[in-house]
């Protein structure tokens, strides 16, 4: 069916980091072929509206094309199993390991799930579900929203904002202050993290020295 980008509640747009690389190839993509895969939406509590589970990408490229709608599949699902289909069929986006974290969150916060019920859904071990949400725990806000805008991707968070958060959450934070709306590369986040607070390249960073 089509569904206009109107209709669309994007509530879930939470649980997925903005992939500029991949936002570029989807708006080439959609503008020399189309959409070629339908979002996954679920009915809303709201007439005539849907919640957007599954597309969000699509959806944003979309609406930077001028397209004002957009072809999605809509079973008659709960919002909740609804996002386990999500996870468990991996229709465009294998999601990274904090994208899991935040799913399980979300389903045990938002939906009322027990984290053995949320590790039977996802055909998971109750440890992976623990693992999941221990990277949630550990990583701090301002790392996470980073990497919900695009400005560092999932993969550089987990590798190198984590384990300094988990050896030193201050110096961590100061980092991510610093580096503000900068957009950075997992290379030049390496390069940071391997140097020491006290090297001038964090000086010149933190202090604008």
């Amino acid at each position: 069916m089509r569904v206009e980008l109107g209709q669309l509640n994007q509530k879930y747009s939470r649980l997925r980091g903005l992939d500029p690389r991949l936002h570029r190839r989807l708006m080439a993509s959609i503008a020399e072929h189309q959409q070629q895969v339908p979002v996954l939406v679920v009915a809303d509590s709201q007439p005539h509206r849907w919640v957007l589970i599954d597309g969000y990408a699509r959806t944003r490229a979309l609406r930077k094309l001028g397209i004002d709608e957009v072809w999605a599949i809509a079973p008659e699902l709960t919002e909740a199993r609804a996002l386990v289909l999500r996870q468990c069929s991996y229709l465009t986006h294998r999601p990274s390991a904090l994208e899991e974290g935040w799913l399980v969150r979300e389903l045990i916060d938002g939906h009322g799930y027990e984290p053995t019920e949320v590790a039977q859904r996802l055909g998971r071990s109750t440890s992976w579900v623990s693992r999941r949400l221990g990277l949630v725990d550990s990583l701090p806000a301002l790392a996470q929203q980073a990497v919900h805008e695009g400005r560092i991707c999932a993969f550089a968070a987990m590798k190198h904002l984590l384990p300094l958060a988990r050896a030193n959450e201050a110096h961590c934070k100061t980092l991510l202050k610093a580096l503000g709306k900068t957009h950075i590369t997992s290379r030049q986040l390496q390069t940071l993290y391997l140097a020491r607070p006290e090297d001038r390249l964090w000086g010149r960073l933190v202090c604008g020295c």
